[in-house]
């Protein structure tokens, strides 16, 4: 098992990454800083599940909030991409979900 220390220090290391891509994301509404963010978040899941076990469902429920709201934005965005893509003749659809992109990112 490894040291509380190596813990703590590898704990607090995925948790300033976290923050640093969702403050990107947030200065540059880049999607990439979005995706680095929603990674990090589940990294950090899965080090208190290890570290805590089923207690640690109780200090994620804001995080998980946060997760949530960033998915519906990547999928939003994701949609936008993939209508792009395959243009897709349907404006109406990529209209609205354009609209929502921005509007969910606002509320972020």
């Amino acid at each position: 098992m490894v040291k509380k220390g190596r813990q703590k220090k590898h704990f607090n290391k995925a948790w300033h990454s976290m923050l640093a891509h969702l403050l990107a994301f947030c200065e540059t509404q880049k999607q990439e800083e979005l995706h680095r963010f929603r990674v990090q978040v589940k990294k950090i899941k899965a080090l208190l599940r290890f570290l805590q076990g089923r207690s640690s469902a109780q200090h994620l429920k804001p995080l998980q909030s946060i997760f949530k709201q960033a998915g519906k934005i990547r999928g939003t965005h994701i949609h936008l991409h993939l209508i792009e893509q395959y243009q897709l003749a349907n404006a109406e659809l990529k209209n609205e979900q354009e609209k929502t992109v921005k509007d969910k990112t606002k509320r972020f």
